[in-house]
């Protein structure tokens, strides 16, 4: 039998109740999901016991969760490109350069 866990992570609540940590945060602000406690002078983490009363007590829907790939990793991808795009748009300007270069170059090289 494994170890019972008391508290759990934002990452951790964030996987258990299938929400985003933007989601959690915000619904913390807003007094709609349990506040964290305080483990020491700069952790926090959540009581598993407040957050499963919290998803017992959520209102049962008459919509179907959305499609998604099992292991999320569409989304992951998604975001992983997302950012490697801001990542690379400071870039763009000498992609350009270096292509011209090397079109100036190759022009040299050909023999009339």
């Amino acid at each position: 039998m494994g170890a019972r866990h008391f508290y759990l992570d934002k990452a951790a609540v964030c996987e258990a109740v299938a929400l985003s940590e933007s989601t959690v945060e915000k619904l913390v602000r807003e007094n709609e999901f349990p506040k964290p406690r305080v483990l020491s002078g700069r952790r926090v983490a959540w009581l598993v016991r407040e957050i499963e009363e919290w998803a017992e007590n959520r209102p049962v829907s008459e919509l179907l969760p959305r499609r998604t790939r099992v292991d999320g990793s569409s989304t992951l991808i998604r975001k992983m490109f997302q950012a490697l795009t801001e990542l690379l748009q400071p870039l763009a300007p000498l992609a350009v350069v270096g292509i011209q270069v090397v079109d100036a170059f190759n022009a040299r090289q050909q023999v009339p």
